[in-house]
């Protein structure tokens, strides 16, 4: 049965809204099925002036050759390539003592610190510029040689020990990546990584070779890359450190630092201490090949999207609700970067090839979708649906896709619309319950107590709530009190931005319970 919304005054803001949810919510009771409904014509009316000039169309644009190309020796153990230029990215390619170029980075920036060399080399290095499927022409060559490395004197009268020998393996590759990753790539053949920590200083053996690098900001990032590979992980080891070895080989990977995350073949071997993801195979029947290109939601034209998925950690003002109607997704993903961003990151991974894999549990058993960074673009900062904050994460846009298609198999945005959050909360493996007001006194202690332990909770308003968005998921993000010391419940709208009169610019409301109670239906909360 189609039903309309009634006209809200949202500061200007005429919003019409017409749909039947109720083919997308078979199991969602009658007064919670407008959930979600209500978004997107308001979204597309409020930003009219950030969507002018039709910016869903992307014009193909050339791009020139990158300029002013330097490689400059950083000691014996780094070359520091700068040049200028303009693009969304660049491709580093590099050749070593006059040997063939390959591509080696792909960096946001105009400059990378290539920490994967050894004195006594030449190293040459162009650079290509990219925009969308554009790119430019090779840049000019820039070529450093490194000092060989001083030998120790011989000791007297001890004779002249005998030098270890070179190792006969490729070395792998140590990047940096987003500005604040610290990335190992294995080569085909079967590697040897161990990684220790004194400090801020991480020491990398691999393959008989050592090399230091400060520990980043946002974790290490380790990536087998075919071969049968022994990955070690020390116990001075305290910085977040995530191996990603689904690549159908048998690695041996064993962990005693204190924030692991594995993301592991069903055949690799594993022992000691971290969160292991064991994967068989992905959804759908997804391949493990590297640098796989998946197919995308069928309902949009997609871009290539750069950048961290997760940078230095999820926050609610990463999720910004875009042009279809699963606020009771994003409004969830809001919920658990507030209260369980751990939890959070354990459900997702750059698999560093341009692809992602995302874990659900549905029936006690988990999936793993696997999806890659082409993404729906739109009017939203260039993003059609959810779209990043001003942290840059890719995390809320690439979980959105993948529940596009694992919700249903449907593998479309259409068929996000409408929901409820407890839902969500099942397919992301945590428990929950429905909260409801029975009493100013009850529900503070109910709601409070949950927060301070990490439970998420979210809202659903009814059809026409007073003071907020209609038919609508709310994320309760903090209480306050008032100057006689009564609760206030601070609320978030997924948009990320005021969608009435009681919001602010991010979309937060300040409610009193009996405004909670004249606002919602009924929320729910994790257990």
């Amino acid at each position: 049965m189609a039903t309309k919304l009634k006209k809200l005054s949202v500061e200007n803001l005429d919003e019409r809204l017409s749909m039947s949810v109720a083919p997308f919510m078979p199991n969602v009771p009658a007064a919670f099925a407008r959930v979600g409904a209500a978004q997107i014509v308001s979204q597309q009316t409020v930003k009219a002036a950030s969507i002018k000039g039709n910016p869903h169309q992307q014009q193909q644009t050339t791009l020139s050759a990158p300029t002013n190309v330097a490689a400059n020796a950083g000691g014996t153990s780094s070359v520091n390539v700068t040049w200028s230029g303009s693009g969304s990215g660049f491709y580093v390619y590099r050749s070593t003592n006059g040997g063939s170029y390959s591509r080696y980075a792909n960096v946001g920036s105009t400059a990378y610190t290539d920490v994967g060399v050894s004195g006594g080399n030449t190293y040459s290095y162009y650079i290509v510029a990219y925009s969308g499927k554009s790119t430019s022409s090779n840049s000019a060559v820039a070529s450093v040689t490194l000092s060989a490395p001083q030998p120790a004197p011989t000791p007297d009268p001890t004779p002249t020990p005998t030098p270890t020998p070179t190792p006969t393996t490729n070395p792998v590759t140590i990047s940096v990546r987003n500005g604040n990753e610290l990335v190992i790539s294995g080569t085909s053949g079967n590697d040897s990584v161990l990684v220790t920590q004194s400090g801020s200083t991480l020491t990398i053996t691999a393959n008989g070779q050592t090399t230091t690098a400060a520990a980043p900001a946002a974790g290490l990032f380790i990536y087998s890359n075919l071969g049968n590979d022994v990955i070690t992980i020390d116990a001075s080891v305290t910085l977040r450190t995530t191996i990603a070895s689904i690549d159908g080989s048998t690695d041996q990977i064993t962990s005693a630092g204190s924030n692991v995350s594995i993301w592991k073949d069903s055949t690799d071997t594993f022992s000691g201490t971290g969160t292991v993801h064991s994967v068989a195979s992905f959804y759908g029947g997804v391949s493990k090949d590297i640098g796989l290109n998946i197919v995308d939601p069928s309902d949009a034209s997609t871009f290539r999207g750069t950048g961290s998925l997760w940078g230095t950690g999820p926050t609610a003002s990463d999720i910004n609700q875009g042009s279809v109607g699963d606020c009771y997704f994003v409004g969830s993903l809001a919920g658990f970067a507030n209260q369980m961003p751990a939890k959070l990151q354990e459900m997702a991974v750059d698999l560093g090839d341009g692809t992602y894999a995302v874990q659900y549990m549905r029936g006690g058993t988990a999936s793993y979708v696997r999806v890659d960074a082409d993404f729906a673009a739109g009017g939203w900062n260039g993003y059609a649906f959810q779209h990043p904050g001003a942290s840059g994460s890719l995390w809320g846009v690439v979980m959105e896709k993948s529940y596009a298609w694992f919700r249903s198999g449907a593998n479309t945005y259409a068929s996000l619309a409408s929901g409820w959050m407890s839902n969500v909360y099942s397919d992301f493996g945590v428990n929950n319950t429905a909260l409801t007001f029975s009493g100013a006194s009850t529900f503070y202690s109910t709601v409070s107590k949950a927060l301070a332990s990490g439970k998420p909770i979210t809202f659903g308003t009814n059809s026409a709530p007073p003071m907020l968005v209609g038919g609508h998921c709310y994320t309760l993000v903090g209480i306050t009190t008032d100057a006689s010391g009564n609760p206030l419940y601070i609320v978030r709208n997924p948009w990320g931005f005021n969608g009435t009169w009681a919001e602010n610019s991010q979309g937060l409301a300040t409610l009193t319970y009996n405004d909670m109670v004249a606002n919602f239906t009924q929320g729910v909360m994790a257990v």
